[in-house]
Parts: C-alpha cells; sequence; structure tokens
C-alpha cells in the first residue's frame, strides 16, 4: 500500500493556455479527430489547465462524430498529490462542463511517481513539478532510487516523470511534457537521456530556455519533449528540434534536424565550436599541467566559517577563506572570513584534546553538527567539514572560477586563501604565475564561452556557469606547443583585462602560426606549459 507523501514545493507554476494547446496537437489530441477511445493521462494537474483544454477538445469532438461525451470523459485520467487541489479543480470544470462528464473523469489522488495506474494510454501529457535533489524529503529520495533507474545523480523530481510516463504509455503512445532543459547536458541526466535513446523514438524537442511558457515568470530553462513508445530506429539518429526566444514562435518556429551522439546517454545538442580542421590544436585540461580542484563545503557554514573566530578558538587551526561574494561583478575584494580546518597536515582529523579552545567551541555546537549527514555516517568525527581540507592549497597561487559569478573577468588568488565550496579553483603543477595568468587569458576567452554554453545551462543574463564536468569537457589551446612571444602577449592581454587582444590571439588563424612557428623542444628547451 501507498504511504501517505509530502513533497517540499514552492508555489505552483501553470503552464500557459497556448502552450497547452500546442502541446495537445503535438500528442494528436484534436477535436478535428475521433477522440472517443483515447485514453489521456496528465500525471500533476494543478489547477487543471490542462483538463480544461481536453474537456472542450472531447466535448467538439462528440459533436463532429455523434458519440457520448460524457461516456468519454472516462478515458481522461488526473493525477494530483492534494486532495483539496482536486476537489477546486472538480468545481471549476463543473462550471463549465456537464457535471456527469466532471464526474465520470478519473480523478487520482496521490504521488504519481508511486500511485497504483493500472491501465495504459494514448498519451502522457503535463508539467511536472520542478523540485531539486536537496527539498525532496529523504524518504522519497529512497524510494525513488528503488523505483527509477533514471532517479539518480542528485536530480530534480521532473526526471522520473519521464520514465514513470514512458512506462504507461500503450506501444506507438505519445509523451510530451514541459519541463526544464537541464537534463539534456547535466550530469544527472545521463541515464534519462540513455532510457530514452536505447528504448523509445524522441520525436522532437523545443528548447524554450529563452522563452517563457509560464503564466508567471519563472527561470526555469524549459523545454518541451515529444516521444514515442517505439523502439529507436534508425530515422531517430535525428530529432527535429526548435530553439525558440519568444512563445509566440512556437507554432511558426522552423525545426531543424539535429544528430544525436552516438553514445545514448552523451549530451544532447552539444555542438562543437573548434571547426574539424583545427582539432590539432586543442587539448583538454587533463592534458595541461593544471590540477581541477573545488572548495571546501562544511555542512554547517555558520559553524565552520565566521569574522570572529580568532577570538574562540587556537589560531593555528584556522585558515582564511574565500567565498563567492568575494569574486562578483568583475571586482575580487578582500576576505575577512576564516575557516575552522578540523583536519591536520597528514589528513588525519584532529584530536579535540590537544586544541581546549576548539573543543569548548566545537562542544557548543554539537547538536547541530551531529544533525549533518556526514557526522551520521561518522560518528567519531561528528566535528569534520563534508571535504577533507588541504590546507597547503591556501599559500599556493590559483585561478579563482566561481560558479555562478557572472564575470567576465577571471582572477588570481597569489596564495591568500581557501576557497569556499562554490568555487572551482586551478593550480599550475609548480605554482607558475605566469603560467596562471595565460591560462587565465584563455579562460575569459570567446572561444571559452562559446564552448561553455554549449555545454552547459546559462544563468541569468546569459552568463555560462563554472562547474567540473564542463571544465573537464572544454577543449584548450595545446598552450605547451605555443611560441613564448604567444603566451607573453597572453599574460600581457589578461593584465591589461583586453578581452579584444585576447580573442584575437586565440583565432584559429593565430593559433595556427603561432603554433607551426613553435621550436622543436629538446628535453633541455622549456616553455610554460611543458
Amino acid at each position: 500500500m501507498t504511504q501517505p507523501i509530502r513533497h517540499t514545493t514552492s508555489d505552483q507554476v501553470y503552464t500557459r493556455p497556448e502552450v497547452v494547446r500546442f502541446m495537445l496537437d503535438q500528442i494528436g489530441y484534436a477535436a478535428e479527430q475521433d477522440l472517443r477511445a483515447y485514453r489521456i493521462l496528465e500525471p500533476a494537474s494543478g489547477a487543471g489547465v490542462f483538463v480544461q483544454e481536453i474537456l472542450e477538445r472531447l466535448q467538439k469532438s462528440a459533436e463532429l462524430f455523434g458519440f457520448d461525451f460524457i461516456e468519454a470523459a472516462q478515458n481522461i485520467t488526473s493525477v494530483e498529490l492534494r486532495r483539496e487541489v482536486i476537489e477546486q479543480q472538480k468545481e471549476t470544470l463543473a462550471q463549465r462542463f456537464a457535471d456527469e462528464a466532471v464526474q465520470n473523469i478519473s480523478f487520482v489522488t496521490g504521488d504519481f511517481l508511486q500511485v497504483g495506474i493500472p491501465q495504459k494510454f494514448d498519451a502522457v501529457v503535463g508539467n511536472p513539478p520542478y523540485i531539486r535533489w536537496d527539498n525532496i524529503e529523504k524518504s522519497l529520495q529512497t524510494e525513488y532510487l528503488k523505483r527509477y533507474r533514471s532517479f539518480r545523480g542528485r536530480c530534480d523530481l521532473y526526471v522520473p516523470f519521464y520514465e514513470r510516463g514512458l512506462q504507461l504509455l500503450k506501444p506507438t503512445g505519445r509523451l510530451c511534457l514541459l519541463t526544464p532543459n537541464r537534463f539534456f547536458k547535466a550530469q544527472y541526466g545521463q541515464h534519462l537521456r540513455r532510457l530514452i535513446r536505447e528504448n523509445y523514438s524522441l520525436r522532437a524537442v523545443w528548447d524554450l530556455e529563452h522563452a517563457n511558457p509560464y503564466q508567471q515568470k519563472v527561470d526555469a530553462y524549459a523545454s518541451l519533449v515529444l516521444i514515442q513508445n517505439h523502439p529507436p530506429k534508425k530515422s531517430d539518429e535525428t530529432v527535429l528540434y526548435s530553439r525558440l526566444s519568444d512563445i509566440g514562435s512556437l507554432r511558426t518556429a522552423k525545426p531543424e534536424r539535429k544528430e544525436m551522439p552516438p553514445c545514448p546517454a552523451d549530451r544532447w545538442f552539444v555542438e562543437s565550436v573548434v571547426p574539424a580542421g583545427e582539432t590539432d590544436l586543442f587539448v583538454s585540461l587533463s592534458d595541461l599541467p593544471f590540477e581541477l580542484c573545488i572548495g571546501v563545503a562544511t555542512g554547517r557554514d555558520a559553524v565552520f566559517i565566521k569574522k570572529d573566530l580568532p577570538e574562540e578558538v587556537e589560531l593555528e587551526v584556522l585558515l582564511p577563506i574565500i567565498k563567492s561574494q568575494h569574486v562578483k561583478g568583475d571586482m575580487f575584494t578582500d576576505s575577512d572570513l576564516w575557516l575552522i580546518n578540523p583536519f591536520e597536515e597528514n589528513g588525519a582529523i584532529r584530536d579535540l584534546e590537544q586544541y581546549p579552545r576548539l573543543r569548548a567551541y566545537f562542544e557548543k555546537h554539537k547538536a547541530v553538527l551531529q544533525q549533518r549527514h556526514i557526522a551520521k555516517r561518522k560518528p567519531s568525527e561528528w566535528y569534520r567539514t563534508i571535504d577533507k581540507v588541504k590546507s597547503s592549497h591556501t599559500q599556493r597561487p590559483k585561478i579563482l572560477l566561481p560558479d555562478m559569478s557572472g564575470n567576465t573577468q577571471i582572477f588570481i588568488d597569489s596564495g591568500k586563501y581557501y576557497p569556499h565550496h562554490n568555487i572551482y579553483y586551478l593550480l599550475h603543477e609548480t605554482d607558475d604565475l605566469s603560467a596562471l595568468s595565460v591560462l587565465s587569458a584563455v579562460l575569459m576567452s570567446d572561444l571559452i564561452r562559446e564552448q561553455l554554453l554549449q555545454t552547459s545551462n546559462t544563468m541569468q543574463g546569459g552568463y555560462p556557469r563554472w562547474q567540473s564536468q564542463n571544465l573537464r569537457s572544454l577543449r584548450f589551446p595545446d598552450i605547451g606547443r605555443l611560441c613564448m612571444n604567444w603566451q607573453h602577449d597572453m599574460q600581457m592581454a589578461y593584465k591589461a583585462a583586453d578581452t579584444v587582444k585576447i580573442n584575437e590571439l586565440m583565432s584559429f588563424t593565430i593559433l595556427r602560426a603561432n603554433m607551426e612557428s613553435a621550436p622543436e623542444r629538446s628535453s633541455g628547451q622549456m616553455t610554460l606549459f611543458s
């Protein structure tokens, strides 16, 4: 028996009526068709905007084809988590349609991802809830992990709605959902991408990242996805793809055929910005002498990160820390925050008996620290941070890449701070500041920005995000093969924040000329990137 459940949600987000009509057209639910036997399901019906349009079309179809509208309404299934919302939905529908027809609809109260639905459908259509992993109750996370192979990697709740919806389709049935487009490219979406590509036919995608399909303003990077329940075939190696900037062009947009990646789990709609004839100029980050790291996550910043910690604990357990708030708006401001490092230099957890002030401080906050998942997993280390702190990184120069800063300038910390967890950072293997300057200039170029826009979702303002999976997928010039004059010019352009000069130096023509003029290096000849 399904247990009562509760999702952690924010305000409901409803779909614009013109988008609802378009989605129903895509699944073939049109009044001009005989809909008497068409079974349709809405998995998260909310206020009932889909069900209302479905009834409108069913009633017109009944008039056109002469079947019983009230009887045919039993082919509609509406699933909603909250009983009071379903009652409100019924009241609204009864004002426009025969009460008998509304009563014939199969209203299901419960969690679509758990509730039993025995029949199969010609179509599943709707706008499922968008709830991030951290806002899904732990008990539900555990249950969904058991039920859905797509529910992996800290994914959003909408992801298993695809899997469940596809399971409920008749052969050749269609699913059309309005959801965020993040699963196209995000690492957590690989399991859903594989599921779809290996078992179904992806018919069309409308990318609405720059359009708004909702009745209110929502930053959701939306998309419409149309999938059919039949095994993939040769034609599914391409898909109809439309990218819209205005929801008004939904019906007039001319789709293009996009090739799908050969590996089913690979990211969708990623186009290389490096021409085929220039690929020999480029390498991955792992081929360069840099290490990509991420700052520390504590699980309780209010305890581990404060200004006045020198007054409360021993100085030797503290490190100066920098957060993304200090690296934003193309400005690098000094931080006056301190981080408690609960680890010794060798990586072992500190013995609190050796640090009486630290012990007293942690004891004062023990209750909240023990509530963290890391403390429950390692009870004897209840005062540790989630990540181990590599204190030696504090003094090393590093490139700072705040995940969601919106900066166009790339900043280098000369060795003053330890980064917080929302900052990625790059270390050079010999801590060469000149090499860090060259790579910083490369990271400021349009070529890198265009690659990030292809491989990741943007934040508000169109800025790409610095994330590990995106950085590792980038193609960088093979800097070690470029001549020292080019490297010197990039350093000067970085110091001057001259993006025009940086982009000139990053052009394929300039890269080719400088790489071809680079002398063959013997073991005794070195560049900054050797």
